[in-house]
């Protein structure tokens, strides 16, 4: 014998059932839900527009950068390449009288037992770093402004130029100096002092960058002899 549902008791229960689907499904025309599917990607590109826009040194404006120091006494010259070595531009100019400026080369150059002692603690046993050490202590920045290890021709850019070569009574004094503290073979000693150039043209480098991009030496230019 069949069972008998009436058709409102039907109806009743699919309004149940619809009525727990809307519970779980999202309502398309609810302005908060239409946006819950994209928060991640809105996350996502919210950081990547914050990083394209951040502002970079690059694209910061002239006067938003640190002008450069003007340094004004020609004694600037004659100081020692490792002044630029732990001192910030500005100190330059306050301390000018308390560095120690290099005289003259003369023969026989000598190494003072000092420069040696400190090259030795900072070299960690390599050959190339007891040099670039000594190399820093001997050499004036006047010496590396207009001049390089070899005295080579090199072309910047547009413009040709010729570097003097350092005094050869000091490069003559280094490489002595360190064959005798990190001897080499015979048949190494070209190669080994290659690497030392290659470290000491590294100095160079270093020591113009500093100068080129935080000095202003316009006033004593004229004054490198």
């Amino acid at each position: 014998m069949q069972s008998y549902v009436p058709m409102r008791f039907l109806h009743s229960q699919i309004k149940q059932l619809d009525f727990g689907r809307e519970q779980f499904e999202p309502d398309h025309t609810s302005q908060s839900n239409l946006a819950q599917p994209y928060v991640l990607d809105d996350y996502r590109n919210y950081k990547l527009e914050t990083k394209l826009n951040k502002p970079s040194l690059a694209c910061k404006s002239q006067s938003q950068r640190k002008g450069k120091v003007k340094i004004l006494d020609p004694k600037f010259w004659d100081l020692p390449l490792i002044t630029l070595i732990g001192n910030q531009p500005e100190e330059l100019n306050y301390n000018m009288n308390n560095f120690v400026c290099l005289s003259t080369p003369v023969e026989p150059f000598i190494i003072s037992d000092d420069t040696l002692s400190l090259a030795m603690t900072s070299s960690m046993s390599q050959r190339h770093r007891f040099a670039t050490t000594v190399f820093r202590h001997i050499c004036t920045i006047g010496d590396i402004y207009h001049g390089n290890v070899s005295g080579k021709f090199f072309r910047a850019h547009s413009a040709s130029v010729v570097n003097r070569k350092i005094s050869p009574l000091k490069m003559n004094a280094l490489e002595q100096i360190c064959f005798e503290y990190f001897p080499s073979s015979p048949n190494d000693r070209d190669k080994d002092w290659k690497i030392i150039v290659t470290a000491l043209h590294k100095a160079v480098w270093y020591g113009r960058k500093y100068i080129r991009n935080l000095l202003d030496i316009s006033a004593i230019e004229d004054c490198l002899q």
